[in-house]
């Protein structure tokens, strides 16, 4: 099996792993008794400095922790050096379908649906959770998930939707693939 054909099954199986994630979270919204709540965007962002805030303050400490944080911790290097070798390089569309796939699957099931039923905290730890890792030195990983997952929190409970909280998720799973993929490519 080609390299190609390798990526491309993985994408697939990623976009139907997210794609059954935001089943479930419709799932749960309906049973909740509204399935489009979160869903429907609010024009009216009055928080939406605050907004625009997290979302660059986010972006800006995840690429801080991908560029410079393996030159500076074991741990981030450790991590880092496991997502490109569990990743590899990636191509552009690939990196699109893995941003948004996991943006929308993850925002729909934990900001969507699980945080209007059990809170923003409590939504926000099983994100975490929902990151741990396989390998013990890996621990960083839940970690993360942790501080960004409340971030992402916030992003929904200020904007009444879901939609900054899946911008920003995206912008951070994107950022950091194409990041990873050019530490792969054959100029580095």
């Amino acid at each position: 099996m080609s390299v190609f054909s390798k990526k491309a099954t993985f994408t697939t199986k990623a976009l139907l792993f997210y794609g059954a994630m935001a089943l479930i979270a419709l799932l749960i919204m309906l049973f909740a008794g509204d399935p489009w709540q979160g869903l429907r965007p609010v024009p009216q962002r009055p928080r939406l400095f605050a907004e625009l805030g997290t979302v660059a303050l986010l972006l800006s400490v995840n690429l801080a922790l991908v560029l410079l944080g393996p030159r500076h911790s074991r741990t981030l290097g450790r991590f880092i050096h496991f997502l490109e070798e569990s990743l590899g390089p990636l191509s552009g569309s690939q990196v699109m379908i893995l941003a948004a796939s996991s943006a929308i699957g993850e925002e729909m099931l934990f900001r969507g649906a699980l945080q209007p039923i059990i809170g923003i905290l409590p939504a926000t730890l099983l994100f975490a959770l929902s990151h741990f890792p396989l390998r013990r030195e890996l621990w960083i990983w839940p970690l993360y998930a942790l501080v960004m997952g409340l971030g992402l929190g916030l992003l929904r409970q200020w904007g009444g939707d879901i939609w900054s909280a899946v911008l920003l998720h995206f912008l951070l799973n994107g950022s950091s693939l194409l990041v990873l993929g050019k530490s792969l490519s054959p100029r580095s």
